[in-house]
């Protein structure tokens, strides 16, 4: 008999904290990562990433709810296995693993924007009009889920740091 590797199953949402940190506390305890089922009552693409970067090893994401023990079986077996696995209702979330893929030319005004350039600056730098700068911007803000947000909320500063996280890794 092969006696199997523990596999934690933790909420995000403790009383009394929070469940990735419950998961770095047992993995620093046991000298190495543990296979982890990560449940949520909320998931967002936020989370997502969270998990995406804090977690080494095998983990599982789900979806209070979602599938009850069939998906909770599936996570399992798939932990043990050295998987990554994420519940199905999370599709749009994985969306953003490593963050959003940006074209060449969305990376181009990217740049520019991070140094300051306005978009009147961004378009003579990169040879298109003011407008064509518009759309590339509005296409990253999509991409970087900052669609909508008011100006108050400073969506090219939020997407210039996402943007810089992504090309520095």
């Amino acid at each position: 008999q092969t006696c199997a590797l523990p596999i934690l199953i933790v909420d995000v949402n403790l009383p009394d904290g929070d469940g990735l940190q419950v998961i770095h506390t047992v993995s620093k305890a046991a000298g190495r990562p543990i296979p982890a089922v990560v449940i949520s009552g909320r998931p967002s693409s936020d989370l997502f990433e969270r998990l995406y970067r804090e977690l080494d090893g095998a983990w599982a994401m789900l979806v209070k709810g979602s599938n009850g023990l069939a998906n909770l079986e599936h996570a399992i077996q798939a932990v043990r296995q050295g998987l990554v696995m994420v519940d199905p209702q999370l599709r749009q979330a994985t969306d953003t693993i490593g963050g959003p893929q940006l074209t060449d030319q969305e990376r181009d005004v990217m740049k520019h924007v991070a140094m300051g350039g306005s978009n009147a600056t961004v378009a003579n730098a990169v040879y298109m009009s003011e407008k064509s700068v518009e759309r590339v911007l509005h296409s990253v803000y999509k991409k970087y889920g900052l669609e909508g947000t008011s100006k108050r909320d400073n969506p090219r500063v939020r997407a210039t740091l996402r943007s810089e996280e992504h090309t520095s890794e």
